[in-house]
């Protein structure tokens, strides 16, 4: 019987500043996929990332699929299934798309497996380890596995998970300048020594967030709040950004940090109607110097990721 197994999988916004490869937290923006089985091999993309997307077996989906599929020692044949991409999430723009495409080969490979070779199937968490072996941090993987925000640390393949506190009202202007910065680029700009008192600064900074979060108060966030590892480096691809997040903080926005390796920026509000604000008052700026964007008004997701299976008709 041809089965389709699928998964909505959320945006995720890496790093939150400080929390350098450790932090990530998920956002109700989706990309769909979908796999049926006993098909004729096929990849099919859509939405705002089409065209972008590889429609071969070099794909990330299958990549991580066959990661989980040959640990598992699973005789399941990838070349027999239809793939479905719809992707809402831009590529290279901070919002974890590559994380979602691996989290969501895993996800789905292991419920194929599961119901063809249960004695197989691997645990969420264990899924989770997995794909943060593939990704090489875990700052994406996990929320985009487990929803809601975590501290994550991986060293010598030793994954840690730790959940965070979201205040009830949190809300993100989520704002995207028509930029594209491929994370791999970006990384490169790093560098690899840090001068103690950045080293201290930032690590003061990630305690303040998780601080901040844990009583709910993002007024802790509103003064001199921000990162010295690795925004330093990226914030010159995103168009005017000193003038972008002066606006949003006058309207109403706690803070702003880089989403993942960026050009994306997260805004963060204590409330969706100052979020509203902060939305009209970045789209100012960037449309008064003409420059494309996306920015809209998001809300953390906290659900774990679910996998709908139904029998397919082919």
């Amino acid at each position: 019987m041809s089965l389709r197994v699928s998964a909505k999988i959320p945006a995720t916004s890496a790093n939150l500043g400080p929390g350098f490869d450790c932090m990530g937290l998920a956002v109700d923006l989706f990309n769909h996929f979908s796999i049926t089985t006993d098909a004729k091999f096929h990849i099919g993309v859509t939405g705002v990332a089409a065209g972008q997307v590889s429609t071969e077996h070099d794909n990330l989906l299958v990549q991580a699929a066959a990661l989980l599929l040959r640990q598992q020692d699973s005789d399941i044949d990838i070349n027999r299934w239809n793939i479905t991409i719809d992707t809402r999430i831009p590529s290279a723009s901070g919002l974890g798309s590559s994380a979602s495409a691996i989290a969501a080969g895993m996800l789905l490979a292991n419920e194929i497996l599961g119901l063809q070779e249960p004695s197989k199937k691997l645990s969420r968490m264990e899924v989770v380890h997995l794909a943060t072996e593939m990704e090489g941090h875990p700052d994406n993987v996990t929320p985009a596995l487990l929803g809601g925000a975590w501290l994550a640390l991986y060293r010598g393949h030793r994954l840690q998970t730790f959940s965070m506190s979201l205040p009830p009202d949190l809300t993100f202007v989520v704002a995207t300048p028509a930029v594209q910065v491929p994370t791999d680029e970006s990384r490169k700009s790093l560098s690899d020594l840090v001068p103690r008192a950045d080293a201290v600064y930032s690590v003061a900074q990630g305690a303040r967030l998780a601080l901040a979060l844990e009583r709910g108060n993002l007024k802790l966030l509103e003064d001199d709040f921000g990162d010295l590892l690795h925004e330093p480096a990226r914030l010159g691809a995103v168009p005017y950004y000193n003038d972008v997040v002066a606006s949003a903080r006058r309207a109403g926005a706690a803070c702003a940090t880089l989403s993942g390796s960026g050009p994306t920026l997260l805004l963060w509000c204590e409330h969706p109607e100052a979020a509203r604000q902060v939305r009209t008052a970045v789209m100012q700026v960037w449309r008064d110097r003409q420059v494309d964007c996306a920015v809209t008004v998001r809300f953390p997701w906290r659900a774990i990721t679910e996998v709908k299976v139904e029998e397919a008709t082919l």
